[in-house]
């Protein structure tokens, strides 16, 4: 796990940035990358490294990689996880490995088979590679979008010059970026918490390279012209693209996810996995004890919440029945208030959720004892249907389509659909805006187009693929929003302690095979049964005899953090904020400042925006 930062020009204009700037926009990102560094300028091109060693610690997997002639350049952010079968390939076409890193074996397949390496990597990724006889640059991300990679287009001194960087405070270091907020984007993060909506963040010209997308430079052209576009679509394995299709992979759940753990386990550095006793992390937990001895498990709960019931005594009790090594993070009322201000200003973003404190905080404590990577959860529920709160309303939805009788591929489903989901989950709901936004924001956001467009094009997506039922469409829409946002949560947060977060079940082989499911097996909708029977229902059934039943038979629960208590002292922050003016009516900042009422729903995105806006001025 690392941290990647380019610079490029266009070709015959050298890079105007000094190299001591270029070292303080890459170690803006050192928590990414605490064991290295590195840098490299090749005319129009600057790239630069900052690295966790997690496979072959030696210095011959230092980045930025190179070619012997120094035509081809690259720097990388991820672990491949079929890198053993890669190597097998390449060194079959003539390849001679000089490491044991999967940076040199991502290298290697990118200059023998270019854009179409992208095909043949299972892996969490996002690289930047340059050929300098093309001028070519290329840009990727994996499929599921478990590492970011932003990007930056601008002209200073006369020339477009062209950024892209793990995140984004490195970008906004750069001496010709001035970008202020997206006013779309952000209004589409007080309704939906999300910090991007499709390839748009927070700051303007600022952009993100959407999951499974790549981006192609030419620097010949003055201009810089960014050209994306998807190159990895969901379809299900073995089954044509169809889905509902058993396809050649026969395995079973147990087969197929014990086999993406296994090779998430690899390092040459501890590992760890997260515990919550919740049916993901215990699913995790059980696979890998025993391919890994003395596996060590970790659990964050809020102080006093010990409970019957809770996090804690479930988590503990699924490590004594696995036999792992189980320590605890606390997260206090303090702790809560004061990691809050410290992600948003470290990450110059607000938070989606409050989790991610307790995320960070787990992190910090099993990087102090040792661990550098951890198995995470994230993704079964996005994955294999554990969302019954948005499931049993999409499928009452579905049902009043069936009965207008509206094509699910016209324009006319796409809007109903957004529509619905809106109005199932927000904070800030839209048709509350006109009252509680000031008049100036209103006409910036232009009825809320960016959020609107970019949920209308996901609905579209989804339900433009084969599907086997109708709630497949809505499944597919959490898997490209829902979970995009989750994956950035745990990746900023683990990489704050400088720890790698690993996800095998967010795994494209993983994803391929739960699209061939179908979903009758993944979710069926009721109003008398309880989630444990309706949800995630392969995975119940499948993991049964390994896992603890108290895992199995346990409800979805958010993590009980100190929440409630840290808005009401938060709050504090939108008093006299210049830039909440900006954007909220009289009204709803009277609503605020009324300390004898109870704090509104969507106070949670606002208070955050008011930590995030001191940086405007």
């Amino acid at each position: 796990m690392c941290g990647i930062l380019g610079i490029i020009a266009p070709r015959g204009c050298p890079v105007n940035v000094s190299d001591d700037r270029v070292v303080h926009m890459r170690d803006l990102m050192t928590h990414r990358g605490p064991d290295g560094a590195g840098s490299v300028r090749d005319g129009c091109m600057v790239f630069a490294h900052r690295r966790l060693a997690i496979v072959d610690p030696t210095p011959s997997g230092a980045q930025p990689f190179r070619s012997a002639d120094g035509r081809f350049s690259l720097v990388y952010n991820g672990e491949i996880y079929n890198d053993a079968e890669l190597r097998s390939e390449l060194a079959g076409l003539g390849e001679r490995f000089k490491t044991a890193c999967d940076t040199e074996t991502l290298f290697a397949a990118l200059r023998h088979w270019g854009v179409e390496a992208l095909h043949r990597v299972r892996g969490m990724f996002a690289f930047g590679f340059f050929d300098s006889r093309t001028g070519e640059l290329l840009l990727a991300r994996d499929p599921l979008g478990i590492k970011p990679l932003y990007w930056w287009r601008g002209r200073g001194r006369g020339r477009t010059q062209f950024v892209f960087a793990s995140e984004i405070p490195p970008i906004l270091a750069h001496p010709e970026c001035s970008a202020g907020p997206d006013w779309g984007a952000t209004s589409g993060y007080l309704t939906t918490a999300r910090i991007t909506t499709g390839d748009r963040t927070m700051y303007e010209g600022v952009r993100s390279l959407p999951p499974g997308h790549l981006l192609r430079l030419d620097t010949r052209e003055h201009e810089l012209e960014a050209r994306v576009r998807r190159w990895w679509f969901p379809k299900a394995a073995g089954a044509g693209g169809g889905a509902g299709l058993r396809g050649g992979d026969d395995r079973g759940a147990v087969g197929v996810i014990s086999d993406s753990v296994k090779r998430h386990l690899r390092a040459d550095v501890p590992v760890c996995t997260l515990l919550s006793g919740g049916l993901d992390s215990s699913i995790i937990a059980a696979i890998a004890a025993p391919m890994q001895p003395n596996l060590r498990s970790f659990c964050a709960f809020a102080a006093g919440e010990n409970e019957a019931g809770g996090d804690a005594e479930a988590a503990r009790a699924v490590a004594r029945t696995l036999g792992t090594r189980h320590s605890e993070a606390v997260v206090t009322e303090g702790m809560f208030d004061r990691n809050w201000r410290d992600i948003v200003d470290r990450t110059a973003l607000p938070l989606t959720t409050p989790n991610e404190v307790a995320i960070l905080e787990v992190a910090r404590v099993l990087r102090r004892s040792g661990c550098v990577v951890t198995l995470s959860g994230e993704g079964a529920d996005e994955l294999f249907g554990g969302y019954d709160r948005t499931l049993d309303p999409a499928a009452e939805f579905e049902r009043r389509i069936e009965e207008d009788r509206v094509s699910r591929q016209s324009p006319e489903y796409a809007v109903l659909a957004a529509r619905h989901a809106v109005a199932c989950a927000h904070w800030m709901a839209p048709g509350d805006k006109a009252g509680l936004l000031s008049g100036d924001m209103l006409a910036r956001i232009e009825g809320d187009a960016v959020m609107w467009t970019g949920l209308r094009e996901d609905f579209h997506e989804a339900a433009a693929a084969p599907f086997d039922d109708p709630l497949r469409v809505h499944l597919r829409v959490l898997q490209s929003g829902n979970l995009d946002k989750l994956l950035r949560r745990l990746d900023a947060m683990t990489m704050l302690a400088g720890v790698e977060g690993r996800t095998p079940f967010a795994d494209s082989a993983v994803a391929a095979w739960a699209e061939s499911v179908p979903m009758a097996e993944l979710f069926t909708a009721s109003a008398t049964e309880p989630p444990t029977a309706r949800t995630k229902r392969i995975l119940r059934r499948e993991f049964a005899g390994m896992v603890p039943a108290v895992a199995v038979e346990r409800t979805k629960a958010s993590f009980p953090l100190p929440f409630e208590g840290a808005m009401t002292r938060m709050i504090e922050e939108t008093r006299g904020s210049k830039f909440l003016s900006e954007i909220l009516s009289a009204e709803a900042m009277s609503v605020l400042a009324d300390r004898a009422s109870p704090l509104p729903h969507w106070a949670w995105p606002v208070v955050n925006l008011a930590v995030w806006g001191r940086r405007f001025g």
